[in-house]
């Protein structure tokens, strides 16, 4: 504990060095002694100890509790009461200041050594709860959806400024309140009251939504039209510890569609009484309808869900998202015979999914960030097809915009690099990703350039320059910080990507910045150091290259699978979520594939038994037995028979540490939910 300082506070001399003595003996070093509450609080204010150990009974205008108090409130600091006093009148006093320990006297070494770890770690624990609670509680009030959250019970702990604007009512007036009993909806057609989402989840302890025409009954009897739903807030045994209620005003999408009704029944009424100039009214409703539905889009848009949970919910809600997406990526792209309507319904649920997921991995990458439990990678890569690949994820995005997306590159730069790709990917295509939203016009170029080369380290400069609506000189200071969406570059978002890029390129011990004019575009830059391998292994580039914007994308191949009726040829799929079961079921037999599943790692090893299987696809996280203990059971009984069957592990789960844990336990591959068919195919292809 060498390090740790400590107050000592004893108006015995000799007391008091005997105890400086005993510390010192036990390794704690740094530690000082006073003899009265009066320089109790001031060496306190000067020194601001780790821990003080308090005599109560003092020289001086206050005692040692008056002191406590004093050094608690002012500087949050632990104190342990040590003394000879143990009456209960001393004792009550003393409850009161929450004191970190209290020790009679006269006591043993080993006594007091365990009450002062024990309090260090206390007090510790107890800081970082508060940090935590107040980040999560600043989330939740920043955002633009009303939240009200409460107990297992139903009883409000917390409304934020949304959901007080709504309601009419105040946290402090609601809290501990019943929410059933003061958060009233009612159907807004027949004035009848209706059962909340928040009650149903109490009721049956899952996540439901509001039905149609639902309206809010405000403090003032005032009626809000709302769409509203619930969850339950479970702990890790998967009891419901409260419930998380999330609602927004949707006046104006009503408003919006009342108004499409009406215009309908307009179109409709002059078709009738036109029907001799049928093709021109037709050609008008379209174009009417087109408006209509565009101004109803925005509508519903301007008032998406918005809010973020903290990274340790993020394993829950990515395994229900992968399989949302999933479904709706067969769905689009199997079934033809949707209409155009059904078709841009379903194409918005994607894209509201799909934006969903990347809020939970920011928020992911953010917590994993600021726990400095990121760690960087070390791979030999191609920097050209590095920034060609990061352009091709948001092709399809510039194509829609009919935006040209070029990468240049340097002819110094060397063909081969060793660094950490993923994240250098990940940082290119959010600046893409950023200058693809802000820009209407012009074009976008992506530039790779050597600024620096020792000849074993290579400093290269990666840019993103954009012909867009650019930035304040007043905005770009702020850019960087998490959260924060500065001025007209305010467009939706968390505000965390380029707060999560600035983080990992000072991980790789690199700058980043940004050059920009209001209304002429911006150029964001970062600059990192990579290791230069020592063989070349790669040929040469040629510089300058065009991504094009109307290039026709190429479908990969179907791996070959062999036949379903060879039990050595089927595929097991291990997950405890039946829909994902069911996913990966629909998407391996578009693939040719035969499947059998298991819901848990017994179940598998129970199947493996009986079953040689071409392949195995594990989820980590399943009752009875997970995915990590289950590949282990698998690899123990292939010893007896000498196979080997591929196990790639299948999860949300995406903290540090999780891919050397599969691999540790004999698992070949890893991929991350969602898992889309792309996937699928890469992964058949590498193990089949």
């Amino acid at each position: 504990m060498d390090g740790v300082k400590i107050l000592i506070v004893e108006d015995e001399g000799v007391e008091a060095l005997n105890m400086q003595r005993r510390l010192k003996t036990a390794g704690f070093s740094a530690s000082e002694i006073v003899m009265s509450g009066e320089e109790a609080v001031q060496k306190a204010a000067d020194m601001r100890p780790d821990l003080v150990l308090m005599d109560i009974m003092l020289n001086g205008s206050i005692d040692g509790i008056q002191a406590a108090e004093l050094i608690r409130s002012a500087y949050d600091i632990p104190v342990i009461y040590v003394t000879a006093y143990a009456d209960e009148g001393t004792l009550k006093r003393a409850k009161i200041t929450e004191p970190y320990g209290y020790i009679v006297k006269p006591y043993r070494d080993r006594e007091i050594l365990i009450a002062i770890e024990m309090a260090i770690y206390k007090h510790k624990v107890e800081k970082e709860t508060r940090e935590r609670e107040k980040w999560f509680s600043t989330t939740l009030k920043s955002i633009a959806d009303a939240v009200i959250a409460t107990d297992k019970n139903g009883s409000i702990t917390f409304m934020n400024a949304a959901a007080e604007r709504l309601t009419g009512w105040t946290q402090d007036e609601l809290l501990g309140a019943r929410l059933t009993d003061v958060f009233k909806i009612v159907n807004s057609k027949t004035g009848q009251p209706v059962e909340n989402a928040a009650a149903k989840v109490l009721a049956r302890g899952i996540a439901v939504g509001t039905s149609s025409y639902t309206s809010l009954v405000a403090k003032d009897g005032r009626e809000v039209p709302i769409d509203e739903s619930a969850a339950p807030i479970k702990d890790d045994s998967g009891n419901i510890v409260g419930i998380i209620l999330v609602f927004h005003d949707v006046t104006e999408r009503e408003r919006a569609e009342e108004e499409l009704r009406k215009a309908n029944d307009q179109l409709e009424k002059r078709v009738a009484e036109r029907t001799s100039d049928l093709v021109n009214m037709n050609e008008e409703l379209n174009a009417l309808n087109q408006t209509l539905a565009l101004a109803r889009d925005e509508a519903l848009q301007a008032s998406k869900f918005k809010t973020d949970f903290v990274a340790r919910t993020s394993h829950e809600l990515r395994t229900p998202i992968s399989a949302v997406i999933g479904l709706l990526e067969l769905v689009l792209v199997d079934d033809n015979s949707l209409d155009d309507e059904t078709t841009k319904v379903l194409d918005l649920a994607y894209e509201s999914a799909t934006s969903l997921l990347n809020i939970v991995n920011e928020m992911l990458d953010l917590y994993k960030i600021e726990a400095g439990k990121v760690a960087l990678e070390k791979k030999e890569f191609v920097p050209v097809s590095l920034v060609e690949g990061a352009a091709d994820v948001l092709a399809q995005d510039s194509r829609r915009k009919s935006l040209p997306l070029r990468t240049v590159f340097d002819p110094n730069l060397p063909p081969l690099l060793e660094g950490d790709p993923v994240k250098l990917h990940q940082i290119l295509v959010n600046l893409i990703a950023n200058a693809v939203r802000f820009t209407e016009v012009g074009e976008i170029v992506v530039k790779a350039t050597v600024d620096d080369d020792d000849g074993s380290r290579v400093q290269v400069r990666f840019a993103v320059t954009d012909t867009g609506i650019g930035l304040s000189e007043t905005d770009i200071p702020k850019l960087f910080q998490p959260l924060v969406q500065v001025g007209t570059r305010k467009a939706g978002g968390t505000g965390l990507g380029l707060s999560i890029c600035k983080h990992l390129v000072d991980i790789m011990a690199g700058k980043v910045g940004v050059e920009s004019k209001e209304g002429e575009g911006s150029t964001f830059w970062f600059s990192v150091p990579l290791k230069r391998p020592d063989m070349n292994k790669v040929a040469g580039f040629t510089p300058g290259k065009v991504v094009s914007t109307t290039t026709a994308e190429v479908e990969p191949s179907s791996p070959t699978v062999a036949s379903a009726d060879d039990d050595c040829n089927v595929i097991l799929v291990v997950d405890d979520d039946e829909t994902l079961r069911q996913l990966f079921q629909m998407q391996l037999r578009k693939l040719g594939a035969s499947v059998h599943t298991a819901a848990n790692g017994r179940e598998a090893v129970e199947a493996m038994s009986r079953t040689n299987y071409a392949l195995i696809l594990m989820d980590l996280q399943m009752p009875l037995m997970d995915g990590i203990e289950a590949a282990r059971c698998i690899r123990t009984m292939e010893k007896s028979t000498g196979n080997h069957v591929p196990i790639v592990a299948i999860t949300a789960h995406a903290m540090a540490g999780t891919r050397e844990r599969c691999f540790a336990s004999g698992m070949d591959d890893f991929l991350i939910k969602p898992i889309d068919v792309m996937h699928l195919k890469t992964m058949l292809s590498r193990w089949l």
